[in-house]
Parts: structure tokens; sequence; C-alpha cells
């Protein structure tokens, strides 16, 4: 039930993005839950689960043992259960964790199979200099989810022409920015932090921006915005993209600029994404190669991180998360390190993204 609630929360997200609105009928997927919640109901005798999409949403803006019990039989290591589908009005990591997952695959799994990618990594690596493609293609999905289509990117950007099949990688990534998220004046709100659209608020806040970084939701509470003229020819990030490349990029983004900041040698992204980030010290005597993860809970990503992929040899390993995770839980990294060791998993050196450019500034 849990999984089946996940599904139909985010496709509610995303007929929500694409029109605004609630279009009858409901996606089949979205109705086949709460027929099944109410059937529960009926059988149980009561009004546990949410069988109409006010009573869903509301559940989904609920950690699940606040609604319910009984799940350390299919979340033994409380990996979701301490978390919510929804924070503001976008789905959580947690739930399209749990809504891929009925599927059998993990959300990385339906990134690479549903969306292309896998034929954009096959392209570049055919390239002689496919490296600085993806490498570049990369930076730019981070820092453009909005942008007015191909043909003016490349009046601005004429070396994103050097991409074989670039045409086909904005078809993949993006897609037409619907009318729907501008306001009356014909202007799309745009978060400042993160450059993604934002969403009216509720409750007396302005926005919502799908970003976790407090700065962003702060000025996005307050009303403070970008704005572009909504046009036929905006383009948007898809969600799966913004959700694994844009917005954690920010993260690795940053770090990356620090330590070109600090005189360290940077290649990202390399061997096509073997890990975000390896570095070299501008004496030229450390190397470090660095994973950057954006995960809510230290529970699941002690679970899943499955370490530097080879790297573990040549370099001085660190995985990365944005300074906001660490802030808003100070038990992040222990409870990392110890579920790491109950799982018998190696031991990882755990950074936030400003102390660890603090720490090789140091050692550079």
């Amino acid at each position: 039930m849990a999984r089946l609630i996940a599904v139909a929360v985010v496709r509610l997200r995303t007929v929500l993005d694409a029109h605004g609105w609630l279009r009858p009928p409901y996606d089949p997927d979205i109705q086949r839950c709460l027929d099944l919640c109410s059937a529960r109901n009926i059988d149980e005798g009561g009004e546990r689960w949410p069988a109409s999409v006010a009573a869903l949403v509301k559940v989904a803006s609920l950690p699940f043992d606040a609604w319910m019990a009984d799940t350390a039989g299919w979340d033994p290591d409380a990996a979701f259960t301490a978390e919510p589908l929804v924070e503001g009005e976008q789905t959580t990591a947690t739930c399209r964790e749990l809504a891929a997952e009925v599927d059998g695959h993990s959300p990385e799994d339906e990134l690479v199979e549903t969306q292309g990618f896998t034929e954009f990594r096959t392209a570049c690596a055919a390239q002689r200099d496919g490296q600085a493609s993806y490498a570049l293609w990369r930076r730019f999905v981070v820092e453009h989810p909005v942008n007015e289509g191909l043909a003016r990117v490349m009046v601005s950007m004429p070396e994103m022409g050097n991409i074989v099949g670039i045409e086909q990688a904005f078809q993949t990534f993006y897609e037409p920015l619907p009318a729907a998220y501008a306001d009356a004046d014909g202007m799309v709100p745009i978060c400042r932090v993160s450059g993604t659209v934002l969403r009216r608020g509720r409750g007396g806040l302005a926005f919502e921006t799908e970003s976790r970084d407090p700065e962003a939701v702060r000025l996005a509470r307050a009303g403070k915005c970008d704005g572009r003229a909504w046009a036929l020819n905006l383009r948007m990030l898809k969600r799966p993209f913004r959700s694994f490349w844009c917005l954690p990029g920010k993260a690795e983004v940053e770090l990356m600029d620090r330590l070109i900041g600090l005189g360290w040698s940077v290649e990202p992204w390399p061997d096509l994404d073997r890990v975000d980030l390896v570095a070299t010290s501008p004496e030229g005597s450390r190397r470090v190669a660095v994973d950057v993860k954006d995960f809510a809970s230290p529970t699941l990503l002690a679970a899943r991180f499955e370490g530097f992929k080879g790297y573990e040899r040549t370099h001085d390993c660190y995985l990365a998360v944005p300074d906001a995770r660490l802030s808003a839980d100070r038990t992040y990294a222990s409870v990392f390190a110890n579920l790491r060791a109950s799982l018998g998993k190696k031991p990882v050196a755990l950074r936030s993204v400003s102390r660890l450019a603090t720490e090789l500034g140091r050692a550079g």
C-alpha cells in the first residue's frame, strides 16, 4: 500500500506539472490507489487509508510512521518511514524511490531506461572528446534547468555544437514549459538559487521551490524570485533530470568551483560519471575523488552507497553532502557511520561540501 500510494502521488504531481490542474478522468494509477484505499477502509471499518485526492495529499505530507503502523516488516532499517512523500508541493526522493520500486527498479534505473540516459552516455563514449562533451552537457543541465531552446542556446554557447547528438539530447532532457506556470502578467517565477520554476505557495507562502537549500526556501517563501516571460520556445528540464542531475548537481558544481578557486586541478564527472569529481592539489602531491549525494535520509544513503568504483586504490576518497543536510540534522553523520558499520560495509569519510573544501584548502 505504501508503494501504491507513492505511485499515486508521483502521478498526481506529474499531471499538475503538465496541466496545472486535475483533468478528469483521474490517471489510472491514482484511481486504482483511491479504489483500493476505499476497499481497505470498508474492510477494516475505519478511515485509515486516503480515499480522496485531498486525503492523499494530506497523508503524503506526513512521515510514514505518523499514519502507517507496523512498517518494520518492509522497512527494517527505517530508511523510509521517517520521511514524508511530499515536502511543500514537491515529491520527495523517498516518494520517487518507493514508486519506482513498484516495478522493481530504482529511480536511477528508471531514469536510465525511460529517459534515454544510456543513449546519451553511449554517444559520448563513441566520441574522441566524449568526456569533455559529457561534462559540458552535465554542467549545462545543472545551470540551465529553464532555457529558451536549442537555437538560442547555440547562439550564446556555440561550444554546445561540439556535442554529437545535441538535438536528441535536448529532446531527451527537456520539455516545453507549460503556460500554466506563468502568472497573470505572463511571467514565470524562477528560483534564485536552483534556477527551477517556482510553484504558487499555500498557507500564506508566496512560492514553493523544489530545492531543499534553506536559502532557496527562504527566498521563495518571501516571494523573492527571478522571472522569465513565458514564450512558446521556453523549455524546462524534465522532472527526473531535475531530481537526479540538476538539484543535487548544484552542490557538485559548488564544490568544483571552490576547489578550482583554491588552485586545485579538477576533472568533473570523470570516465562518464564514475564519480562526481577527481582533483589534484596545487603542488600535485595529493589526489582526491569525491561523490556528492543529496539524500534526506542518512539511513538510506548508508544502505545504498556502494563506494568509489576503484578510486580507493589511487585517491583519498570522500562522500560529500550539501551543507543543509548536516545543518538540519546533527545526527546525520553518526547515523550514517553507525549503519554502515552494522551492515558490514566499508567506512566512508563523510563531509559537508563546505567542510571538505575547507579541509582540502588547508591540505593543499
